[in-house]
């Protein structure tokens, strides 16, 4: 929606929403999860963001707002709270999470 509606750039906006606080909270625990060899639990809690970005994205109706002109600052507002979520999931696994020798088979470094 980003690149559709944004022309590919996050919107600029300051936001009071509690997705981003969640985000934080949720990405601080995961890092610890993962740290501690805690894989499975880290994965959930990773999923739990996303499920409540998915909500956030649903309850506010982005694709309605899509097409009300007059909407646009709430759709800016949607639009940056779910790429920050989002955006913020591949940086938690990158940093925590061992990666894959190449040729291993699957073995962990």
């Amino acid at each position: 929606m980003i690149n559709q509606y944004c022309e590919g750039a996050i919107p600029a906006v300051t936001l009071r929403a509690a997705i981003p606080k969640l985000a934080a909270e949720t990405i601080q625990s995961a890092h610890r999860l993962l740290r501690g060899a805690r894989i499975l639990e880290g994965s959930r809690t990773i999923w739990a963001l996303l499920s409540a970005t998915d909500k956030f994205i649903g309850r506010t109706g982005a694709l309605a707002l899509a097409k009300q002109p007059d909407s646009r600052a709430q759709l800016d507002a949607t639009l940056y709270t779910a790429a920050r979520c989002s955006a913020s999931q591949p940086s938690c696994s990158r940093r925590c999470c061992p990666k894959p020798r190449p040729r291993s088979g699957g073995c962990w470094e």
